[in-house]
């Protein structure tokens, strides 16, 4: 059997807990930060725009006129994205991996990067299953070799 005191621990702490919680959205809202509202695809994955200073969706949107997208040749992938303006990139390929040693630091740059650089990740539709492409999201610099002197 539980004293007073335990009874009221076990219904302080929630409720204190809760009030924070409470409390802390309702300082956001009250400074006027939008806190993040996503939507969700057929799969269950959260969709949207990253929000500086805010939790990031699964997949990210990407504008389709930019000059760093890239979409797979074919009229598939044409009749797939007709009429779209967006496509989508996972947040942790965004984020890209971390490497644990310079061996896999290696193979991770060789999976992302091409010939002349440059750092591409998948790029889907809305259902985060159909790859239409890829997005640049950016270049790897080569060190300038030192000449013999």
């Amino acid at each position: 059997m539980l004293d007073n005191s335990s009874r009221l621990r076990r219904v302080l702490i929630p409720t204190a807990v809760l009030s924070v919680g409470l409390a802390a959205g309702a300082g956001a809202y009250a400074a006027g930060v939008d806190l993040p509202r996503f939507d969700q695809n057929a799969n269950g994955q959260t969709i949207g725009q990253v929000q500086v200073a805010a939790e990031a969706p699964d997949l990210v949107e990407v504008a389709l006129d930019q000059g760093i997208v890239d979409l797979l040749p074919g009229d598939d992938v044409a009749a797939q994205v007709a009429g779209e303006s967006v496509a989508f990139v996972y947040s942790a390929d965004y984020e890209g991996p971390v490497a644990a040693n310079p061996e896999e630091a290696a193979k991770l740059m060789a999976e992302r990067v091409d010939a002349d650089g440059n750092i591409w990740i998948p790029l889907y539709l809305e259902d985060g299953k159909t790859v239409i492409g890829r997005l640049n999201v950016g270049r790897v610099v080569p060190p300038e070799k030192s000449s013999d002197r």
